[in-house]
């Protein structure tokens, strides 16, 4: 059985009367509860001295240190109960939140209305050079680059066989010619051999005539006094003059059987002489193209490599390009709703992406529809082009349909219309979040902006973006005018009021 406290029996020492007067008994038995010592393996009941000031040691501290932070955790309760207290008395008045908005700003500028495309800038007029013939290349006359006049010759074509057409061509019309030059004296010769005996005739016929008229006067003056006979004598004379005139009557010669024959051979030798001649101006239109000219005066370009003397060609072959870069040609495609407002003369604004500093202005030329009217072409020529502009140049292209010089511009979000009338929502106090809407004068508008006026806006006031209808000025109604009573026509009775039937009687009540 081991021993309890009551057995331990009392320490004299100075260290153990030192220990005493530090713990109590029971401060002795709650340390000794905890621990149990062992001497040669048995409890043992004695308590070391050493064992004992350090057990006591220990526990003071734990004590110690449970009471600072106890201490502590209670000081930072307090803190914070008073520095909540403060926050929530001395804390500033929640404001109203303050609505934020999309916006822009009025701007003065030019305002212009375009219709914006995409082009690339050609040779006002150019020219494709096709050999139209076949043969072989025998000289080139023209380089890349060189000017050359109108009708200029550029290239020549070997061909034999076309210059043996051509000649043969040429002794087939000679020959046709002689034919008809000889059919045509045959003809000549046999009308004025017929005029001629017709003149014989004629001649042979006025001599006899006039020995007759001769006759006759003789007779009557020595035949006759009286007035009878004078007045039958002249009437005789008459009658024979009458008669000598209708056999010198002209016959048209052409009616003459040998001219008519001959004129028929004329004829068919002419026709004979036509269809060879177009053999033959056929023949020479050939001949003529074995020398290509400049269809136009401009600049031989894009010269085909594979043409050089001595090359055959096969009559298709495209030889080079001449172009009258004099001006430049742009061609935009017009969208179909806004056919109506291109025309001609109108301005063209042109900028160039891959010279960033390039600017030009052109005119619209022309106006042309695609065959089934779906399509506006717009061509656009630029006069004395900056030297920079070259065929193929990729350009931006702004036909001008409303331009104002200085006006004040808007988004076009920023606009309301209500009805005819067109508001915008102007921010007056961005830190309270204040607005109101303002009527403006629209002057024209395009995609993106609107060019406005009011008295009450200007530069750098803030409009905003996307506005509701909340708040616009509504406009008042026109009031309805009321109908107004026709009066009675002459002789009609104005209608009668209808009277009122009477209330039935109510039944009394029982």
């Amino acid at each position: 059985m081991a021993p309890t406290m009551r057995d331990i029996p009392p320490l004299d020492d100075e260290e153990n009367d030192v220990t005493s007067e530090r713990l109590s008994s029971n401060e002795v038995a709650a340390v000794h509860s905890n621990r149990r010592f062992y001497v040669n393996d048995v409890p043992s009941p004695y308590l070391s001295k050493r064992q004992a000031r350090e057990d006591v040691e220990i526990t003071r501290r734990r004590h110690m240190i449970i009471s600072t932070v106890m201490v502590m955790i209670l000081l930072c309760a307090m803190a914070a109960g008073i520095g909540w207290y403060v926050w929530d008395t001395l804390k500033p008045e929640e404001k109203a939140a303050v609505p934020k908005f999309n916006t822009a700003t009025i701007v003065r500028k030019e305002f212009v209305d375009s219709i914006d495309s995409a082009s690339i800038v050609r040779p006002v007029d150019e020219r494709p050079i096709i050999s139209n013939i076949s043969g072989t290349i025998s000289e080139v006359l023209v380089e890349e680059g060189q000017f050359v006049e109108e009708e200029d010759p550029l290239y020549t074509i070997d061909n034999p066989s076309i210059i043996e057409t051509f000649q043969k061509a040429q002794e087939a019309v000679d020959a046709a010619q002689g034919d008809v030059d000889r059919k045509q004296e045959a003809v000549d010769r046999i009308r004025k051999s017929v005029e001629e005996a017709q003149q014989k005739k004629n001649e042979a016929a006025a001599n006899a005539s006039a020995n007759s008229n001769s006759s006759t006067s003789g007779s009557t003056a020595n035949g006759g006094t009286n007035g009878t006979n004078s007045t039958n004598g002249t009437n005789s004379n008459a009658s024979t003059t009458d008669a000598a005139a209708n056999t010198q009557t002209q016959v048209d010669p052409s009616t003459d059987p040998r001219v008519v024959s001959a004129q028929r051979e004329l004829d068919e030798a002419n026709k004979t002489l036509d269809k060879i001649r177009e053999t033959y101006d056929r023949a020479e239109e050939q001949l003529d193209n074995l020398t290509v000219r400049a269809p136009i005066s401009g600049t031989v370009c894009d010269m085909s490599r594979n043409i050089n003397p001595q090359t055959q060609i096969a009559g298709s072959e495209r030889l080079c390009t001449v172009a009258d870069l004099s001006a430049y040609l742009i061609r935009e495609e017009i969208p179909r709703e806004r056919f109506e407002q291109v025309h001609e003369g109108m301005e063209a604004r042109l900028s160039f992406p891959s010279v960033g500093d390039l600017f030009s202005v052109g005119y619209v030329a022309s106006v042309e529809e695609s065959e089934g009217g779906s399509e506006c072409i717009a061509n656009i020529v630029i006069e004395q082009p900056d030297e920079r502009i070259v065929t193929n140049l990729a350009c931006n292209v702004q036909l001008v349909v409303q331009a104002i010089p200085d006006a004040l511009v808007v988004p076009r979000e920023a606009v309301v219309y209500v009805g005819d009338s067109a508001q915008i929502d102007v921010l007056l106090d961005p830190s309270r979040g204040i607005n109101t809407f303002v009527r403006v004068n629209e002057l024209g508008s395009n995609a993106t902006e609107v060019a406005v006026e009011a008295d009450n806006i200007q530069v750098g006031t803030s409009v905003i973006l996307s506005p509701s209808t909340e708040g616009v000025i509504q406009p008042e109604p026109e009031p309805v005018p009321a109908p107004e009573e026709q009066p009675p026509a002459e002789g009609e009775q104005p209608p009668a009021e209808e009277e009122q039937p009477p209330a039935e009687e109510e039944a009394p009540t029982e």
